[in-house]
């Protein structure tokens, strides 16, 4: 069974759920009370024995586990699930597979619970086979609202028949942040090659779509990332290059330096204009770098994911006080 980590998803928050139904006792993971939309489907006294004991066709990461199953005709149907454990590991059936009813939004650790699903076929080639892509959907209540994610899994069915765990990609998301809502999605690109080490290279590109709307002020900005699964599987996605902006002539670099600024840094909020404008320039100077000639087919971008860090301190201490953030701020 792969040992795979699981790629691109949202960090999970340490808070927990009450196991209804389970024992009389009520046991729990972290003491939150769950309620009457979610119950045991199996448990176990250890993951490895509820393993044993539902046989999934792959188990990876933390818990997480995939049966490959058929329709009434014959085609792929796919069942995922995840293992909780509960506070009290000496407990019989401290490790739980939960089902949930459709209502069902979580308020912290249990995000993924059982789904059934026919996935898609992603590529087929007579000579190798089928890529499967599996989707597992799950939303979460945060202190801005519901955030939606959907973890992206790929398998392999080949010439022979025997499925093969491919990886991981990065999940999809879908929110809203304040004035800011985005949305991710990704495409996939199957070359069949003939490295002895795997003869399955993967390429994908997520796209993020983020919308900025506050009073009169609406901006919209369009990020990409490039990632590769390449060698022996199961394997990881691994991000290739630079973040950018797929662009055309009309897209001016000015232009794409005050959206970014606008969508990923707390610029459109601040109100000093000292700090606004060394703000902006930060963002400049790092976009700017990367692209010594402008604008052309796409325009480079600093690391995404610390971009707001790099617009914070750009716009050093507010007074005598430094400015302090929070994760519902961003």
């Amino acid at each position: 069974m792969p040992n795979h980590g699981r790629a691109g998803r949202v960090a999970r928050r340490i808070l927990s759920i009450l196991l209804p139904a389970c024992c009389a006792a009520g046991p729990s993971v972290g003491g939150i009370e769950l309620g009457n939309q979610i119950h045991s489907r199996a448990h176990a006294r250890t993951l490895d024995a509820l393993v044993d004991r539902t046989r999934p066709t792959f188990a990876w990461g933390d818990g997480d586990m995939l049966w490959v199953m058929s329709d009434v005709h014959g085609k792929p149907l796919f069942a995922l699930n995840h293992a909780y454990q509960l506070d009290d590991p000496s407990r019989p059936g401290a490790w739980v597979l939960f089902d949930a009813s459709a209502s069902y939004v979580p308020n912290g650790l249990v995000e993924y619970t059982r789904q059934v699903t026919p996935g898609r076929v992603l590529a087929h080639d007579r000579q190798h086979g089928t890529v499967y892509l599996v989707s597992w959907n799950s939303r979460e209540r945060t202190g801005t609202g519901i955030v939606g994610a959907s973890r992206q899994i790929l398998l392999w069915r080949d010439r022979a028949g025997d499925w093969k765990f491919v990886g991981e990609a990065p999940a999809i998301l879908r929110g809203q942040s304040g004035p800011r809502t985005f949305t991710t999605s990704i495409t996939y690109r199957v070359q069949w090659t003939a490295h002895a080490s795997s003869s399955l290279e993967i390429h994908a590109t997520r796209s993020e779509n983020t919308d900025y709307s506050s009073g009169n002020e609406a901006v919209a900005l369009h990020v990409c990332r490039d990632y590769l699964l390449d060698g022996n599987l199961p394997a990881e996605f691994v991000r290739v290059g630079a973040d950018y902006i797929p662009t055309d002539r009309r897209m001016k670099l000015g232009n794409a330096i005050e959206r970014v600024a606008t969508c990923k840094t707390f610029y459109p909020q601040e109100r000093d204009p000292g700090r606004k404008k060394k703000m902006l320039t930060a963002v400049s100077d790092a976009i700017a770098e990367l692209n010594p000639h402008g604008a052309r087919d796409r325009i480079l971008l600093p690391d995404m994911d610390r971009i707001w860090d790099l617009a914070g301190r750009a716009a050093g201490p507010r007074g005598r006080h430094v400015m302090v953030t929070s994760v519902e701020d961003r």
